[in-house]
């Protein structure tokens, strides 16, 4: 079995995951493409780094989810 890293996205970086979603999708309709990520910090007004952040966490976060999800599923069987 691998070695497992759980990590927990503070508030504040999820909503920033979601402004920048948001942000991407009204971009991509006023230019007509779909928007560079300077496009998107320029937008929100925060740096490349602070936006790269939570990109990154977010995959992870959603495998997380998924494992933990996986998990109970399997301790669900292993009642039965």
């Amino acid at each position: 079995m691998g070695i497992t890293f759980s990590m927990r996205i503070g508030r504040p970086v999820q909503e920033l995951m979601v402004r920048a979603r948001e942000a991407a999708w009204q971009l991509a309709q006023e230019l007509g493409r779909t928007p560079a990520e300077s496009d998107i910090t320029r937008h929100l007004g925060v740096s490349a780094d602070e936006l790269r952040h939570p990109r990154r966490a977010g995959p992870a976060d959603r495998a997380r989810a998924r494992h933990e999800r996986r998990g109970r599923a399997l301790a669900l069987e292993d009642r039965r």
